[in-house]
């Protein structure tokens, strides 16, 4: 999505809240992020979290 997505997708949150024929190209932009959030938590590792690691210093069992 990039580190300007959010700026189109609320553009067309705005048109849609004044033009309501407008609404299915927010409703579609809403459905092709959730697609690619989906697709980026799927490609995240699944191991458990690293033990005594800053920010949380999680503890052997909290890791676990």
């Amino acid at each position: 999505m990039g580190k300007y997505g959010a700026i189109p997708v609320l553009g067309l949150a705005a048109l849609a809240a004044f033009d309501p024929s407008l609404s299915w190209a927010y409703i579609a932009a809403l459905a092709v992020f959730e697609l690619w959030l989906v697709r980026r938590m799927a490609s995240t590792a699944r191991s458990p979290v690293p033990v005594n690691e800053a920010p949380y210093q999680f503890t052997e069992e909290e890791a676990a």
